[in-house]
């Protein structure tokens, strides 16, 4: 169930600390190999807890535009 919201993280400032993936409670957000958090457009629904959680505030939501889900 995707939301007219989607987190987008910066990845060049993300630290993968993963306290947006630990406060996500659908999953929609996880720390890739280690180097930077990467939110599924699949899956996010754009609620902003992640971004609430991100101690260095590299995540944003942004609305969806056309078919961002696919990418």
């Amino acid at each position: 169930m995707k939301g007219k919201k989607l987190a987008v993280v910066d990845q060049d400032r993300c630290v993968s600390c993963g306290e947006c993936a630990h406060t996500c409670k659908i999953a929609a957000i996880a720390v890739i190999n280690g180097c930077h958090a990467w939110a599924d457009p699949k899956i996010c629904v754009g609620c902003g807890m992640c971004a609430k959680a991100c101690p260095v505030g590299c995540i944003e939501i942004i609305t969806r535009e056309g078919n961002q889900d696919e990418q």
